[in-house]
């Protein structure tokens, strides 16, 4: 009929006619918010809906500004990133899988056949040139990835600062879905978080009806925004290391001791000093050569050990009593 209002499009979220009816409800909304904490042997969760109708309200103000549509870009950026990262991180799997094969298969056939590995390969991946005339230099690790294991190839005193670290990376991870479910109307049930033991995690959830209501494009926007949000964290992470304003932030729980030497975090198990020298340990300097430095980009490790030679006269003779007060402070 000419002139009639056209049908409007329902909304999954609650929504008034009247200003003071909706200040009421949301008030009424509030109060109303249930909070659940359950205990099941080491697992603790503690669920809240006090957050749902602060993602209503905040749906719908998104719908009404014009940050919508460069959000919305944003988030298909991110599916498309995540698809990507997706492959790629299948595709590592399946190399280090395959290298770790060959790896385990060539050590089994060396121990069974008795033959003796390249003292380069006992090594690892740093060796000081002019120790074996047969090996030119040491090979060089083809992982780029090192694990973070508090106690083992980190000091056990960094783990409330990794849990802390982690529990924030999840909170941003589930901003993401949080956000991008806003921007379809798609209501969250509850909110809240986890600890297995002593792990954090966070969690939003949403209805799998709304979920299945969603576009496969939309629906692969709300999926792919929380890992699109660790990769954006881990951007502004990088920006402000190269900015210069790193140290401001690493202060809080660490300190910087570039200026004074190199703190081991690994020894090889195959090591002579493995056993001896723990992780965490400060070594000052290698002979008389220092390895601390004002310039944190100068890596005086790698430049000492990969020098052509090295004068072999220098020593030191100390008597064990003597030794055993320098537990964290060794000079090579």
């Amino acid at each position: 009929m000419p002139g009639a209002d056209a049908p409007t499009k329902s909304s999954l979220l609650p929504s008034s006619s009247r200003h003071s009816n909706q200040h009421s409800i949301s008030l009424n909304a509030w109060a109303e918010s249930t909070t659940t904490v359950v205990l099941k042997g080491l697992h603790l969760r503690v669920q809240t809906t006090y957050w749902n109708l602060s993602h209503d309200l905040l749906s719908t103000s998104l719908k009404n500004s014009h940050l919508c549509r460069a959000l919305i870009h944003s988030y298909d950026l991110g599916a498309v990133i995540g698809l990507i990262g997706m492959l790629a991180a299948i595709g590592f799997l399946l190399t280090t899988g395959g290298t770790s094969t060959v790896s385990l298969a060539r050590k089994i056939w060396e121990y069974t056949t008795n033959i003796s590995p390249e003292p380069s390969e006992i090594l690892g991946t740093l060796a000081r040139r002019g120790i074996d005339a047969s090996s030119e230099q040491a090979p060089t690790s083809t992982s780029f990835i090192k694990p973070i294991i508090p106690g083992v190839t980190v000091p056990l005193s960094h783990l409330p600062i990794i849990l802390a670290a982690v529990f924030l990376s999840q909170i941003v991870h589930e901003f993401g879905h949080a956000i991008a479910a806003a921007l379809e109307s798609l209501p969250i049930l509850s909110a809240g978080a986890s600890f297995t033991l002593v792990v954090p995690s966070a969690f939003v959830t949403f209805s799998n009806a709304g979920l299945d209501s969603l576009t496969p494009r939309s629906r692969a926007r709300v999926v792919a925004a929380g890992p699109f949000h660790n990769v954006l964290l881990w951007c502004m992470l990088v920006l402000v290391g190269h900015v210069g304003l790193g140290p401001m932030f690493w202060s809080l729980g660490y300190r910087e001791v570039s200026t004074r030497g190199r703190v081991v975090v690994n020894v090889d198990a195959q090591s002579p000093l493995y056993g001896y020298l723990p992780v965490g340990s400060m070594i000052t300097a290698l002979d008389d050569t220092p390895l601390g430095s004002q310039n944190t980009s100068y890596d005086g490790w790698s430049t000492y050990l990969n020098e052509d030679s090295h004068d072999q006269s220098l020593g030191w003779c100390a008597s064990l009593p003597g030794m055993s007060s320098f537990h964290h402070l060794f000079i090579i």
